[in-house]
């Protein structure tokens, strides 16, 4: 049954999430105050992020939408309302860092090894429960970041390694959608999207270092 489906689908993601921030309560060094602090932060951001893609998928139907509020239910998310998602995101992330003055950094820090975690359970169970085995190659790409990220933690500065697996992270989504058609979390997004996040990512990284010179 439809119904069945997306229960099973929809326990399969929050099941990977909670193993994610399983992972990194395990893994990190931080005192277990500020672990709660940052895991709040992440939880309310992936809370926020649902609503978000909720908002989008209105905005995608929105004359559906105004001739029938209900029937949006019936319509499945797509990529378009995860890109507007994305853009509420980060003007959340930038009034919480401009009024709020929250560390973006240290939820970026908290938020990789969880969707690192989270990814990797999601996808090899899409194989397990759901006999899915499309995404081989991105469940590799994401065992391989992972294994690296939890090798090379306390080794090295968390800063410094998350960059490093961040950069590797969107490079590999980049080669993975352009190439296979690998989806995220089921999402099927363009490679233009990961080239957007990518390109934003080194331009704060340069941005940062230019400050400190």
């Amino acid at each position: 049954m439809p119904s069945t489906t997306i229960l099973v689908s929809l326990g399969i993601l929050v099941v990977s999430f909670l193993a994610g921030i399983a992972v990194y309560a395990l893994i990190s060094k931080d005192t277990q105050a500020n672990k709660r602090k940052q895991i709040e932060h992440v939880v309310g951001l992936v809370i926020n992020f649902i609503i978000y893609i909720w908002i989008g998928k209105i905005i995608v139907n929105l004359t559906k939408f105004i001739q029938d509020p209900l029937s949006i239910l019936a319509y499945p998310s797509n990529s378009y309302a995860i890109y507007i998602a994305t853009i509420l995101l980060a003007i959340n992330l930038l009034y919480r860092y401009k009024r709020k003055g929250d560390s973006i950094s240290s939820i970026a820090y908290t938020f990789l090894p969880i969707f690192l975690s989270a990814s990797f359970l999601y996808e090899f169970l899409q194989i397990i429960v759901e006999h899915n085995s499309y995404n081989i190659i991105y469940l590799i790409l994401v065992a391989v970041l992972m294994l690296f990220y939890i090798v090379m933690y306390g080794r090295v500065s968390v800063g410094p390694l998350s960059l490093l697996i961040g950069l590797a992270l969107l490079v590999g989504q980049i080669i993975c959608t352009g190439l296979v058609n690998a989806t995220i979390f089921s999402f099927r997004l363009s490679p233009i999207y990961f080239i957007v996040l990518l390109v934003l990512l080194v331009s704060i990284v340069l941005y940062r270092k230019k400050r400190k010179v």
